[in-house]
């Protein structure tokens, strides 16, 4: 069921250091960013290593050994987590697969005395953009209009 919105439409984004993507949780419930117990992703059959990751949740960018320390921080099921990969890709043109599995550890589920692990996998194609998925607005569109004498 949430399978489909792990991997965010059109968010694949060329960076200076490679690509990055948005994600969403495949859960109906907030959780702590220490539940990430997987974050795997490959681009066009090419796996990202797991130091070539960095996941931000609420402006803060981290490892994924980051991560799972940051039990004080929520990732809330509306809000994108931003994936940025460090890699020699070329994302400029074309159609590109994207493979996101994701794996959350649910601390409130317990399964023979442990937490549910939940892993889901989300493939799709795309573009693409040229904006990154950390859409930041210009400061002069938040600026006050600007009167100019005729």
């Amino acid at each position: 069921m949430f399978r489909e919105r792990i991997i965010v439409d059109d968010s694949l984004a060329a960076t200076p250091d490679g690509y990055e993507l948005a994600v969403r949780l495949p859960w109906y419930r907030a959780l702590p960013v220490s539940s990430i117990e997987q974050l795997d992703i490959t681009l066009d059959g090419v796996r990202a290593p797991a130091e070539a990751i960095t996941f931000e949740v609420n402006g803060r960018a981290r490892t994924l050994a980051e991560a799972k320390q940051a039990w004080d921080d929520v990732w809330y099921v509306l809000d994108d987590g931003i994936v940025r990969v460090a890699a020699d890709a070329d994302v400029s043109r074309g159609e590109h697969e994207l493979e996101v599995t994701l794996g959350v550890r649910i601390p409130y589920l317990p399964v023979a005395g442990k937490p549910l692990l939940m892993t889901e996998r989300s493939i799709k194609t795309m573009p693409a953009t040229n904006m990154p998925a950390t859409k930041t607005a210009p400061a002069e569109k938040n600026a006050p209009a600007k009167e100019t004498a005729e």
